[in-house]
Formats: C-alpha cells, structure tokens, sequence
C-alpha cells in the first residue's frame, strides 16, 4: 500500500489555499475591469468618469497624494510616480473631475507589465536599477512620488 494515498490538508488550510486563488482571480478580473476602463480613450476615466484601483492606497489617501501632486501644476510640469499605481489613478480621476485644461505629463514608473493597461504612461521600472530609465526621462520630472513596495528582503 502507498502511504501517499491517505495524504489530505486539512480543511482550514484548503479553505486558506481557495481564498487565496479567489483573491488572485479577482485582482486578476480588476486588472482586465481597468484595461477595458482605459481603452477607449487613455485621456478619460471609465463611462461614470473614475477608474478605481482599491488594492493599494485606499481612494481618500491616494486623492490626498494626487491632490498634492497637483497643486500649482501646469501643462509644462511632468510627474513620476513611481510604484504608486492608485495615485496614478487618482490623479487620472482628480484631472478627469476638474475638467480643465491643465494637463501635466504623468509617467507611472512600474515593474509590473500588467500596468502596460495606462499606454503610453506607464514605463517599465525595476526598482533594483534606479537609474535606468529612459534617458528622455532623466532630469525631466518636477514632481516625484515613491513608496517601493515593502514586499521582500530585496525591497
């Protein structure tokens, strides 16, 4: 006889295991929600006018940062935000609710490709190399945000 056959988890850890794919699907499925918000036009939030993005900084705080970020900006300012992917939503939302002509560069500077969704916005940033970036980019922002992930001994 195998004594592999009687092999089970127990069914906490099964429940454990299940919620985490569940969660995985749904950040997967709020990923596709936001590509569609943004594929129309990457000038305008989704059809209610505001992309949502409830998995990093709550709303209120990102707004806070976005409201920050823009205040005395003008079409000639550029702002980086650097691994804050909810603060470039907000200010996307904050711009799209102001309804002005005022429209800073915003450069979502990001390791993660599923934030390829933003367009011509989102360049790919690995944290690990801090000055590889584009050289176009070097020395071009006025406004920087960044809050590195705190995800692992490498961050």
């Amino acid at each position: 006889m195998d004594t592999y056959d009687d092999l089970s988890l127990p069914a906490d850890t099964l429940q454990l295991l299940a919620d985490f794919a569940a969660e995985q699907d749904a950040n997967v499925k709020a990923f596709e929600d936001l590509k569609l918000e943004t594929a129309e036009d990457s000038d305008k939030p989704a059809a209610d006018g505001k992309l949502t993005m409830d998995f990093w900084y709550t709303d209120a705080t990102a707004r806070i940062y976005a409201e920050q970020l823009l205040d005395g900006a003008t079409s000639d300012s550029s702002i980086a935000i650097e691994s804050t992917p909810s603060v470039y939503v907000a200010l996307r939302n904050v711009l799209h609710e102001r309804g002005i002509d005022i429209k800073p560069r915003l450069c979502l500077l990001e390791y993660d490709k599923w934030f390829e969704v933003f367009g011509p916005d989102f360049v790919p940033y690995d944290f690990q190399h801090p000055l590889r970036l584009p050289s176009e980019l070097k020395g071009r922002f006025d406004r920087i945000i960044c809050d590195l992930p705190f995800l692992s001994d490498d961050c």
